[in-house]
């Protein structure tokens, strides 16, 4: 595995994905991670009417050609990475580099928090 930037940029999307379920309110929108500050907290609110599952994802976050490219990164964790948030209910999510390593390049990163419909199967 290479080495951890110094310094990582972490931005934050809240991403409905399914028009039925609550609101997200995802906060802060930014966050610095580095070998002194490798962890941080984020917020997520559900602040709809009705109960609702959320995800947690992280991509690695370059440009080429002036288009976004988002991979999936094992660069970070975050805990929980899924959760069942009551109306107006917040739960907290900590996020943080795997490894610190000496490398100085900075790196971008987007990490997605998106709302999912829960699929239930009916049993026979």
């Amino acid at each position: 595995m290479k080495n951890h930037a110094l310094g990582a940029v972490l931005l934050w999307t809240a991403l409905p994905l399914a028009a039925a379920a609550g609101s997200l309110r995802v906060g802060p929108t930014r966050l610095d991670l580095s070998a002194q500050h490798p962890v941080a907290v984020l917020e997520v609110e559900n602040t709809g009417d009705s109960p609702t599952l959320a995800q947690v994802d992280a991509f690695a976050w370059t440009q080429n050609a002036g288009e976004e490219v988002l991979e999936p990164s094992p660069d970070l964790i975050a805990t929980p990475l899924v959760m069942n948030l009551a109306p107006g209910e917040t739960q907290k999510v900590r996020v943080g580099l795997r490894e610190l390593g000496s490398d100085r390049t900075e790196r971008s990163y987007r990490v997605i928090v998106g709302e999912v419909t829960p699929t239930f199967v009916a049993s026979a």
